[in-house]
């Protein structure tokens, strides 16, 4: 509490242009913010990419634990690896930003897509096994973590002028 306290009163408000608070002007910013294709896609390529880290979450210890019989600290030490992974993903991401993002998201995508066709493939003829499981996952999350702070940054970059509204919606 008091940390928080504390930056609350000596941190500086980075928002150049304040303004008051009114319902009518939220309502404008924020059917202007939801009427930006960009800003959609990029919501929604994020949401992707929550919904799938939150599959592994709820799948990953049903198949790890039940299914392939590990304990729950081996499951622990799974949901590790695959937590590096979407950080290495952002850390990959960090090195290459002075490329334009849009071929490395591209990239990205392709080899995530190519990587869930085969998996899919493989699932119907291979047994399930950690192997199958981790590696697919691994690769996913790995370029995930590629995509998510590009079309983060794409969508919040659109609303300069009223980015506080732009994020509570993104969040929403």
């Amino acid at each position: 509490a008091l940390i928080c306290l504390s930056a609350f009163f000596l941190l500086p408000e980075t928002l150049k242009q304040s303004t008051p608070f009114s319902i009518k002007q939220l309502g404008v910013r924020t059917k202007t913010i939801l009427h930006a294709p960009a800003y959609v896609s990029g919501g929604c390529l994020c949401a992707l990419i929550f919904g799938f880290i939150a599959t592994f979450n709820v799948m990953g210890p049903f198949l790890i634990q039940s299914v392939l019989g590990f304990s729950a600290a081996f499951y622990g030490l799974m949901a590790l690896l695959m937590g590096s992974a979407f950080l290495i993903g952002n850390v990959i991401n960090k090195k290459r930003i002075l490329f334009p993002s849009a071929p490395r998201m591209q990239l990205a995508l392709s080899v995530t897509l190519f990587v869930v066709l085969v998996e899919m493939a493989v699932a119907l003829v291979v047994h399930v096994s950690l192997y199958n499981i981790v590696k697919p996952t691994f690769i996913l999350l790995l370029f995930a973590g590629m995509v998510f702070p590009n079309a983060y940054a794409k969508a919040m970059g659109l609303f300069p002028q009223f980015s506080g509204t732009a994020s509570a919606v993104f969040s929403a």
